[in-house]
């Protein structure tokens, strides 16, 4: 990595990183050698590593986000590429911008950016299918002073 980190992960012997300059790499702490080196399409804004031993097929993933909203997952296993998917073109709920995302790596994603109103959005996608299952829009807080937030179904 070559520019400043900007999100990283560790699970077990696994660190992943990601930097401003697109690139994402995973190394192997025990060895010190990469198992995955790939380039984002935009500067990422958030990464993950699966848990083997959680998973059912004891495969470890690694995850992406990137700042123009494409969620990418890899097989560690298999060094490969095994989604792309486009959260903020596809999205049906108008969600512009992806910043954070919390995945189980197999059916379900869980995305928070903005709507075009600039309104913070929660969007939930299945995996399986590549489509938005539900989205969330939290409101400005409560214009009475409080604090409160109106969740949108």
């Amino acid at each position: 990595l070559q520019q400043p980190v900007v999100c990283a992960a560790c699970s077990g012997s696994l660190v992943l990183a990601a930097a401003s300059d697109k690139r994402l790499i995973c190394w192997d702490r025990r060895s010190g050698q990469a198992i995955l080196d790939r380039e984002l399409d935009g500067i990422a804004t958030a990464c993950a590593l699966s848990d083997a031993t959680a998973s059912a097929s004891g495969c470890t993933y690694a995850a992406g986000l990137d700042n123009a909203g494409e969620l990418r997952l890899w097989d560690l296993r298999q060094c490969s590429e095994s989604l792309r998917l486009q959260t903020t073109a596809n999205s049906p709920s108008g969600l512009v911008t992806a910043n954070c995302f919390l995945t189980d790596f197999s059916d379900w994603a869980v995305l928070g950016g903005a709507a075009p109103t600039g309104h913070a959005t929660v969007v939930l996608w299945d995996i399986p299918q590549q489509r938005e299952i539900h989205s969330w829009i939290l409101d400005d807080p409560d214009p009475s002073g409080g604090n409160a937030l109106d969740i949108r179904f």
